[in-house]
Parts: structure tokens; sequence; C-alpha cells
């Protein structure tokens, strides 16, 4: 761990430093968004890089839609190192989601933590919610597509480089007991360079190997090896070692 990363509890957070854009056009790009109308996200932006790292740094190390909704409670944790980016996801046909209409929500209960372990962008409407406790941890250059959710009782660990498409669910838990002392929350593991369809649901106790993929509407129960192609409900492999890319 570097000299640079900090821990703190309660809203404050850790970060370690990881720019690389060109200086020239990262001011160049927040000028135009804040002559866009951008003012306010920027300022809640700056707001929560300031708690995160003690004194303003640019890039700025969080970048949020204004209208998003935080909830740290004190004794929680936020970690990032390098970048997140909430309720903004430029594609190559411009803006995926409806930015500022299909709000964020990010809530840590007391004693949790979210670990944002690289350059991670939550598209708009995505909703993180980690419960007292819990943990979600999100590995570098992964992305969340708008309206998904990740929902975490206990643990929830998403690998590097990996694709969550739109209205995707993660679920730790079944928040019931279908039978008096049955295990009702389990870790969800999520490899590297995993590709998750459209509206798919990983449930709880699942692991998903490295590079596999798991189609549009799958609902996953059971663990998914690499490179495996899953679909269906509840999901079935019907491909194997697949190489996809991003």
């Amino acid at each position: 761990m570097s000299m640079m990363d900090k821990t703190f509890t309660g809203s404050q957070t850790r970060s370690e430093a990881g720019a690389s854009e060109p200086r020239v056009g990262r001011w160049q790009g927040i000028l135009r968004r804040v002559l866009s109308g951008d003012a306010l996200s920027y300022l809640k932006s700056i707001y929560w890089s300031v708690r995160l790292r003690g004194k303003l740094a640019m890039p700025l190390p969080v970048f949020t839609h204004w209208k998003t909704r935080w909830s740290v409670a004190r004794t929680a944790n936020l970690i990032v190192r390098d970048r997140l980016v909430v309720g903004r996801m430029e594609t190559q046909i411009g803006q995926n989601g409806q930015e500022g209409l299909d709000s964020n929500v990010i809530q840590i209960g007391a004693g949790g933590s979210l670990e944002i372990d690289g350059f991670v962008t939550l598209g708009p409407g995505v909703r993180v919610l980690v419960g007292p406790n819990a943990r979600l941890k999100i590995g570098d250059r992964s992305y969340v597509t708008a309206n998904s959710k990740l929902i975490v009782k206990s643990d929830v660990e998403i690998g590097s480089g990996c694709a969550i498409s739109w209205d995707v669910q993660l679920m730790d838990t079944d928040f019931h007991h279908i039978a008096q002392g049955a295990q009702n929350t389990q870790k969800i593991t999520i490899g590297n360079n995993v590709w998750i369809g459209s509206r798919a649901m990983i449930l709880k106790g699942v692991t998903v190997g490295d590079g596999a993929v798991i189609a549009a509407g799958a609902v996953v129960t059971k663990d998914v090896a690499a490179g495996q192609v899953v679909a269906g409900n509840p999901a079935r492999v019907v491909k194997e070692q697949v190489r996809w890319v991003p």
C-alpha cells in the first residue's frame, strides 16, 4: 500500500492516485461540461473528492451526477483507487441511460465497505446498496450499465474488466427463509472479464469464472466455470471455452 493511500471512517474515504488523462484534454472536458450546465454535478463531485483525499486533486477521484443520492454511515468505508464515475456513461453513439432522469443511489450501512479497485463506471440509474457490515468490491475497468442493481447483505466481489449490462441484478441474499434455520445469504464472486447480459440475475452463493458470459435474461443459481456461456431460467451451459472481446 502506497503512502498516497489513506483510510478514513464514516463518510470519509481512502484513495490511491491514478491520473492518466492528458492535462489539456482533461481541463477542456471539464470546461465543456460546466458550460453545458453541469456545474452542480462538479460541485457535488468536488465535495466528495475533497472528502476522499482531504484536498482537491485532478482528475477528480469521484465524479457524481448531482442527483445521485449518497447515504454513507458514519462507521462505513468508501475506498476509491483511481476513479469512480457515477451517473454518466458515454458510448460511441452517445449517452447510455437517461442522465439526470435515472437517478443513482449509493448507500453504505454502518460498518459496511464499498471498495473501488481502479477506474469504475456506474451508469445512470444504477443502485448500489451495501448493508451493515457488508462488503462490495469492484475491480479496475469494470462498468455497470444503466438501471442495474447491486444488493449486498454480506459480500459481493466483481473482478476487473467486467461488462455488466442494463437492468442486471446481483443479490447475495433472499432476505427471507424458506425453511427455519436455512442459510439465506451467501457470497457472490464474479471473476475477471465477465460479460453479464441485459436483465440477467445473479443469485446468492454463485461464483462466475473468468471470461464467462451470462446471456440476457439468464437467472444464475449455480456456479459458472471459466469460459462458459450460460442462458435460460434457471441458467444452463450452452457453450464452452468462449473468448469474447470487450
